[in-house]
């Protein structure tokens, strides 16, 4: 796959329909699993939460509280092809 502007478009659009309908549902949540690396680790930004050590386990800790859901709704994206970087501006 070729990584060109509207590529990324398409997967940033992709990734915040799935992970808002799917990725937050125990029954769903793998078949997010394509967006992420299996050797994922997360740093968590708030105190007393541990990171997430693998993609399996940061899936699971997304599912944890049923009645919290995220609903991710780009604004804006930002987008330099060059780098490989992305900005989003969410609601």
């Amino acid at each position: 796959m070729e990584i060109d502007y509207n590529s990324i478009v398409k997967f940033m659009n992709d990734y915040l329909r799935d992970f808002s309908t799917l990725g937050q549902d125990p029954k769903t949540r793998d078949e997010i699993k394509k967006y992420y690396a299996p050797d994922l680790q997360t740093v968590p930004m708030m105190p007393g939460v541990k990171p997430s050590l693998n993609r399996d386990h940061f899936l699971q800790r997304i599912t944890e509280h049923p009645g919290v859901k995220e609903t991710m709704t780009p604004l804006e994206l930002i987008i330099d092809d060059r780098r490989k970087a992305v900005v989003a501006f969410m609601k």
